[in-house]
């Protein structure tokens, strides 16, 4: 990010981590340092120096982090340092957001195989074809699986909670992307939480493989404007990763709330 303190070269950019802290009825920002490099050596040294200028080292018992090799490497990695520093064990919490991308990547590369781009080729034509698609006239997600009573209860308590945090209910305001997976998940299991009579879908947008949503986003709008990608068979693999990642996708939106 841009160091907004050195006055002598504005576009000059630096690592910064933020440390906080949190407990019951405690949640403290200890500090935003920089730091002088982005490794896991840089990370655990500023969190031991933050924490230790606060004299919290004898509370800590949790960390949590995201997925990244420099946070979670056993030899360089900042939990595995930063528990050297505390001399004692910590309980890990990983990120769900970034479990989630795992797991969603899991799901794409058994069904599409891995891929050698940073782009998903077929997101990519799905995008170029955008401008062309009818996207008044969609679908919601059709299966004779779902008359299931089981699912029709998980269905029933997933359109509340949809509709209980996009109405602002829970506190908690989605926005972007999680605003909008929000909404197609809803037209997907053939809700709606607008008064439109149509459904106004966003411009396709990025679908690198770093972003786990997009995967999902991507996947859901294919699957309404009822376009095969490029056969019958990846259709029914893009099908597949609307069902796979939907409950995946409700618990990460749940932990936000």
């Amino acid at each position: 990010m841009a160091d907004t303190t050195n006055k002598e070269d504005p576009k000059y950019r630096v690592d910064r981590l933020a440390v906080v802290v949190t407990g019951r009825e405690l949640e403290k920002i200890l500090g935003i340092v920089k730091l002088p490099s982005a490794t896991g050596t840089a990370q655990s040294s500023a969190t031991h120096q933050l924490l230790e200028l606060c004299s919290v080292t004898s509370d800590v018992v949790v960390m949590c982090f995201d997925t990244t090799l420099t946070n979670t490497g056993t030899v360089n990695g900042a939990c595995s340092l930063l528990e050297s520093h505390l001399n004692k064990n910590l309980i890990y919490l990983p990120c769900r957001h970034h479990i989630h991308e795992l797991i969603v990547g899991g799901v794409f590369s058994a069904l599409f195989g891995p891929s050698r781009s940073p782009n998903i080729a077929m997101f990519e034509r799905f995008q170029q074809y955008w401008p062309n698609i009818d996207r008044e006239n969609y679908a919601s997600l059709s299966d004779p699986r779902l008359a299931d009573s089981l699912l029709q209860e998980l269905k029933s308590s997933t359109v509340s909670f949809l509709k209980s945090v996009l109405a602002g209910r829970t506190g908690y305001m989605p926005r972007d992307d999680y605003k909008e997976l929000m909404e197609l998940c809803l037209l997907i299991l053939g809700e709606s939480q607008t008064d439109q009579s149509v459904y106004q879908f966003r411009q396709a947008g990025a679908y690198h493989m770093a972003r786990w949503m997009a995967k999902v986003i991507y996947s859901i709008k294919n699957l309404f404007v009822q376009r095969p990608v490029s056969s019958h068979q990846a259709s029914h693999r893009v099908l597949l990763v609307c069902k796979s990642c939907l409950c995946q996708v409700m618990d990460n939106l749940s932990s936000h709330v």
